[in-house]
């Protein structure tokens, strides 16, 4: 492997790490938040999420990693405000786009999400 395939797999590889990072940071935050609360996002992503896998067969991978980055910059936008609707989004936006993605932080992301997922009852995912 040359210097530039390395760099090339480092970039591809980036959007992976970002998600794992802001995983970390919502799950923290939202740690914080009333069982109530969390319960709420939960069940709100678990549905955003099953309506998006009734879908994923009619996308192309440039429109699934460009809705899963609008549905996070949605949910960054919102979670300044109203947490309870900003999250769902981001959630969902994350374990969309890092289901395609490469590298082994966006496979960790999507493994949780679709972890979570599964224990509401979810569909398992492509």
């Amino acid at each position: 492997m040359g210097l530039f395939d390395s760099f090339k797999q480092a970039s591809a590889e980036s959007p992976g790490r970002v998600m794992l990072i802001q995983l970390e940071t919502a799950r923290e935050r939202m740690a914080a938040m009333t069982d109530a609360i969390q319960e709420q996002i939960l069940a709100d992503f678990f549905q955003k999420r099953e309506k998006i896998l009734t879908r994923l067969s009619n996308m192309t991978t440039e429109g699934i990693l460009k809705t899963g980055k609008d549905l996070q910059i949605a949910g960054n936008k919102l979670i300044r405000t109203i947490p309870v609707e900003g999250y769902p989004l981001l959630l969902v936006g994350m374990w969309l786009e890092s289901g395609y993605r490469p590298g082994r932080p966006a496979a960790e992301v999507h493994h949780f999400l679709d972890n979570v997922a599964m224990q509401m009852g979810g569909s398992l995912s492509v």
